[in-house]
Order: C-alpha cells, then structure tokens, then sequence
C-alpha cells in the first residue's frame, strides 16, 4: 500500500527552495538520520536542477510506500514529474551517452538513494522515481502518522532563501568534515594495506624460502629412505645368509662335538690305562706328561660338552608352557646342593612368577647363574645369592644378584660373548660359554639380558621374560621402570 504524503509543483527558485526545505522536513518526520536528510535533500536538489533545464515545471510526489527486501518493509518514494510534452525527449536525453544522465551530479544522486528508475510507460508523465528505505527501528507510519506530517508541513512557514542557503551550507560543510574524516580514514587504511602488502611480501619470500628448504629436505628424506631401503634390503640379505650360516654352524657343532668325544674319551681311557698297568715302567716325568694329557682330554670334553649345550639351545628346545620359576629354582637348588654346601652359600628368593617358557631351559638358566655367583666369590666371604623378580606391563624381570668379586663395566657387553673369559683358567675354571648359552636361551623367549656390578661389589644379572598376550591384562597402563630403579636384596 502507498500512502500519499506531499505534492509540490516547482516553477521557480523559490519553489526549488521549498521543495528542499519539504524533502529535509519529510526526511525528518520519517526518522532518517541527519547524515540520511542531507543525502535526500541533495538528491531532490540535483534531479531538480537538471530536470529544470529541459521543461518549466517540475513535480515532486512524497509517498510511504512497501517494499520487498527492506528490513524495515517500508520506504520513502519520491516520484519526480514533468509536463508530458517534455517526458519522453528527456528520457532520451538523460538517458544517452552524451545526455545530462551521465552528468556528475546526477550520478551523485542516484548513489544517494537506494533505489533510481526511469518510468518507461509512454502514458506516464513520471520522469523518474527515487527510493529510500525507512531506517530500522523507524516508527510505524500509518494513515494517521501521514495526517499528522501533512499538518505540520502546512503549518510549517518556510524558510528564507538566505536562511537555506545558510542551512545548505552548514549540510555542505558537514558532509566535507565527513569526507575528510573518511578520507582521513581511507588513507589510513591505505597505508595500513601498504604495510600488510609489504608484510605480505616478506612472508611469500619467507613461505617460498620455507618450501624451497622443504624441497630440499624432501630430495633429501627420499635420498636417506632410499639408501635405508637399500641398507634394509642388505641387511635381510645378511640376516638370512646368518641365519643360515648358524643353522650350519649348529648343524657342523653338533656332529663335530659329538663325534669328537668318543675319541676323546678312547685317548683318556687308554693314557689312564697306560699308567695303571705300566706305573712301575714310567718314570716321573712321563706319568706328569700322562695327567698333562688327560687332563688337556677333559677339559676338550668339557668344552665339547659346552658346545653342545650351546648348539641345543636353537635345536633342541622344547615347546613353551606355563613354567613355575618358583619349582624351577628348588630343582636347581636340589641339583646343585653339594656345591652349594661345600661353598657355604646361602640361597634367597622373592615370590617367583609363572611364565610361558621352554622348562629345561629355564632351569639351565637359573642354574648357570646360580653357579656362576658361586664360583666368582670372594675368598674370604661366604657366598650369598639372591634370587628376585619384578612384573613390568608387558615382561617379567628377574635377576640374580650376588655378592661376589663383581665386574668392570667395560666387560659388561664381553662376558655374554662366546668363548670370552675375564680371568685364568687356573684361578678360575670354565669354558667361557656359560652367560652365552644364558643369552641365547633368554633371546629363544623374546628377552633380553644385562648385567649390573661394580669391581668387588658383586654382581646382578637381569633377564626378562615376555607375558602371554593373555597375561597381564591389568597391568596395562602401569608405569614401567628399570629394574636398577628398586631396591636389590641378597
């Protein structure tokens, strides 16, 4: 619906002065801001003036009308008329390339308003028409409200040209100090989008130096994969050929050892035999030569007898099933008894768990230890060995400490090694294969063993054991520690 609010007829300059005055008072009436009023006004003002130029009166018509798409839903219209000998040559000429249409000032106006449109009917004599939508939170204009604006428009005396000219000028000058504040303001953002352009500039160099760098290392990662999967690729090589280089030597170690130790015990038997039966046709150097032999026999056998351990450790394993180390260690204790009464060991333990593992070698395990902490004693202080364990979240780890003559770090890595001794054979006997058979037997079960000493201190040799995925379970999560981090008995 459109509500009618004002009409003038504008002939001379003192109506062009009224027609100001009404379009500010309008604007006023239908709670446009000052800045809004000004914009309005000067609108009107500029379609006026170009309009005067081509006909002898100009008509303005002031309505409230709906509008889609306006938050308020309302608008202030106003339709500029012309004589209708006039309408049609004007419309050509404002709207020609060369017309009054592409006049600055006309411009201007059009992007004041929210809304310029020519009338395209032939049978109109609307010029043009302009819009403004009523600003939000604007009171509701009824019949009644535009009743009330027509009394005051009437009753309203107009202004003296002097007094608009004065009112135009302060609008003027009020739009200036906004356009320098504004200018003000867009060469601020200026310089503010020149700095960001130049910090712009700087962070592409610095981005494309970055992905330049990135290149680089990429060339480089797929250089360093490259020779990693080649170097992975080798060492699958490697391990296969050990692999089966072991498997030979197990094979060759096992045959070897045994069919040397019936020889070995044909030469022991017949030198003992030697000596028995021709003792009185010996004299003392040759019956010292006999024992040098058979005693260099028996220590071949001892070593033969080692190897084999050694070698049955990967052939002749048996199956895991759950082991109680608890039964394990009072067998071992049991079969060592006579050494460890003759050494006045004494023997302790912590509770010991059940783990999934080949028996026999647990007890071999146990028992080379155990042996071991009694042969490197301390002269003078009676052995004492202590047997513990500790449950981790995925492993169990056990140790046997002592409190025999300890160890140097640096043999720490050597002792687990085949062969390796630390000491003389005639201060202390052994092959030098014990700690590697214990090795070998923890790395069958997927663990891993070390050792812990000081030189005269004695000594704690760890090893662990991997749970069943089974085991456990409610261990998961718990913090896991080195075993060095609690307390040691024994």
């Amino acid at each position: 619906m459109s509500l009618p609010i004002l009409q003038i007829e504008i002939r001379s300059e003192e109506d062009f002065i009224l027609a100001r005055q009404r379009a500010r008072k309008i604007a006023f009436l239908a709670g446009f801001s000052v800045q809004d009023q000004t914009r309005i006004t000067t609108a009107v003002s500029e379609i006026v003036r170009h309009t005067l130029q081509h006909t002898a009166s100009v008509g303005l018509d002031f309505r409230i009308g709906g509008r889609a798409g306006f938050e308020n839903g309302s608008s202030l219209e106003i339709a500029v008329n012309a004589d209708e000998r006039d309408v049609a040559s004007m419309r050509r000429t404002f709207q020609s390339p060369a017309g009054d249409w592409s006049d600055v000032g006309l411009y201007g106006a059009r992007r004041l308003m929210d809304g310029f449109q020519m009338e395209s009917r032939a049978d109109s004599n609307v010029l043009l028409s302009m819009v403004k939508a009523l600003p939000p939170g604007a009171p509701e204009v009824t019949p009644q409200v535009i009743a009330q604006w027509r009394d005051i428009l009437m009753r309203e005396v107009p202004d003296s040209p002097l007094r608009e000219v004065e009112r135009q000028n302060r609008e003027m000058l009020r739009t200036l100090e906004e356009l320098r504040a504004k200018e003000l303001e867009l060469a601020r953002q200026l310089d503010e989008a020149d700095r960001l352009n130049s910090e712009l500039d700087r962070t592409n160099q610095g981005v494309i130096s970055l992905y330049n760098e990135i290149e680089d290392k990429n060339a480089e990662l797929r250089h360093e994969i490259q020779e990693r999967e080649a170097a992975e690729r080798k060492l699958r090589e490697t391990m296969q050929e050990l692999e089966r280089s072991n498997a030979e030597l197990e094979s060759f170690a096992y045959v070897a050892s045994h069919d040397l130790q019936e020889p070995l015990r044909m030469i022991s038997s017949f030198l003992q035999l030697l000596e028995a039966e021709h003792v009185e046709g010996l004299d003392a150097e040759a019956r010292e030569y006999i024992r040098f032999a058979v005693g260099g026999a028996v220590r071949m056998q001892d070593l033969i007898e080692d190897l084999l351990t050694y070698s049955r450790v990967g052939r002749k394993g048996k199956p895991f099933t759950s082991t109680d180390l608890g039964s394990a260690l009072d067998t071992v204790v049991e079969d060592i008894g006579k050494l460890v009464a003759e050494s006045g060991t004494r023997i302790t333990r912590d509770a010991l768990p059940t783990v999934y593992a080949d028996p026999t070698q647990m007890m071999q395990l146990l028992s080379n230890l155990i042996r071991n902490a009694i042969k490197f004693r301390k002269p003078d202080e009676p052995p004492r060995v202590h047997v513990g364990a500790r449950e981790e979240s995925r492993e169990w780890v056990l140790w046997v400490a002592d409190n025999g003559i300890g160890i140097e770090p640096q043999y720490f890595e050597r002792i687990f090694v085949i062969f390796q001794r630390l000491h003389a054979r005639d201060e202390y006997p052994g092959t030098g294969i014990g700690l590697a058979v214990c090795k070998r037997i923890v790395e069958r079960h997927g663990g891993r063993i070390w050792v812990e000493s000081e030189s005269g201190k004695g000594s704690t040799f760890f090893f662990s054991i991997p749970k069943r995925q089974d085991q456990g379970a409610h261990d998961q999560g718990k913090e896991t520690r080195h075993p060095s981090d609690r307390g040691q008995s024994g």
